[in-house]
């Protein structure tokens, strides 16, 4: 039987020595403990959670020197991995701890976001002579809109999403809604500022840090750098347990999607994983993104003939590059 999560596994010397190496400070390290402890008191389903499932997503955290201090820079998500038939921990960057990020890897960078509310005053254009105005109303309803704004050497950058739009993402990768429910606004940010990385000029580093966001990987004590470790969450069909994802999201894959078979997308992800493997984590993101994905899962519901695309044009860039 897997080994469980529990709320001292934090004080083992051989733990705390690894994170020690992480924080680089004790008093920092101590500190962060104790918020770590206070997360996993405070959600009991983590205590369910295979243990170096929890840890892989704490050393995350700490090797990005993000705090579960409650400022919102960093959440352990427990949910339910249904081909493993197992509780696992989820990594998730919150929205300060991406503006932290950006900050402390892009100096040139000022980056902001907002959320427009029903009374506010809201315009922008898009093109040559693109520009955002926002100003707030006396009386703010229901969110309509989000935005993010990237400034680099005086010039703007940034993306606008509709809620509708939001709700999508949240639809299609909300391991658990309970992060969005309570904090829907800061969730509905950190979305625009994920969709706003595409447009930025980011460092390897800064890519490797994102790429932490949203996967489970296990604690390994070998393993020094979690970029290093694989993302265990991309190439699985993960549904949650008693947090469920929306009723009419998409489920996982039993049947046949369009003109897809199950065997179709086993041998789908089998070569997407072999190209991984190939190129490394951030050169395959990247090539993905080429191709107009983000990430694998978003293609479980797309035909056959979208997947042979994907990969014969992942492959061409492979080809061009060499």
């Amino acid at each position: 039987m897997n080994e469980l999560m529990t709320v001292n596994k934090l004080m083992n010397k051989e733990i705390s020595n690894e994170l020690l190496k992480a924080i680089g400070n004790n008093n920092k390290l101590q500190l962060f403990i104790r918020c770590a402890q206070t997360e996993i008191r405070k959600n009991p389903k983590l205590l369910q959670c295979e243990a170096r499932s929890v840890l892989g997503a704490i050393f995350s955290a700490a090797q990005l020197h993000l705090s579960f201090s409650g400022l919102g820079q960093a959440y352990l998500v427990p949910y339910w991995n249904k081909t493993k038939n197992v509780m696992e921990c989820q990594f998730q960057i919150g929205y300060r701890g991406f503006i932290d990020l950006f900050y402390r890897h892009q100096s040139s960078f000022m980056i902001e976001a907002g959320v427009v509310k029903e009374g506010d005053e809201f315009d922008f254009q898009l093109g040559t002579e693109k520009y955002i105005k926002h100003k707030w109303g006396k009386e703010r309803g229901n969110l309509t809109d989000v935005y993010a704004i990237a400034t680099i050497r005086n010039e703007k950058t940034f993306v606008v999403l509709s809620k509708k739009d939001v709700d999508e993402v949240k639809k299609l990768y909300a391991k658990t809604t309970n992060i969005w429910d309570k904090h829907y606004d800061v969730m509905a940010m950190k979305t625009a500022v994920k969709r706003l990385c595409k447009f930025l000029p980011l460092s390897v580093d800064m890519q490797m840090d994102i790429s932490l966001d949203e996967t489970t990987r296990y604690y390994q004590p070998e393993i020094a750098d979690p970029n290093t470790e694989p993302d265990r969450t991309d190439f699985d069909e993960i549904e949650s347990g008693d947090e469920t994802i929306p009723e009419d999201a998409p489920k996982k894959i039993t049947e046949k999607k369009h003109n897809i078979t199950k065997q179709d997308y086993d041998n789908f992800l089998s070569e997407m994983t072999a190209i991984s493997e190939k190129v490394g984590q951030v050169k395959f993101y990247a090539l993905l993104g080429q191709v107009g994905y983000e990430k694998v899962k978003d293609l479980r519901t797309q035909p056959k003939e979208e997947m042979d695309r994907v990969i014969r044009e992942i492959n061409n860039n492979i080809d061009t590059q060499l």
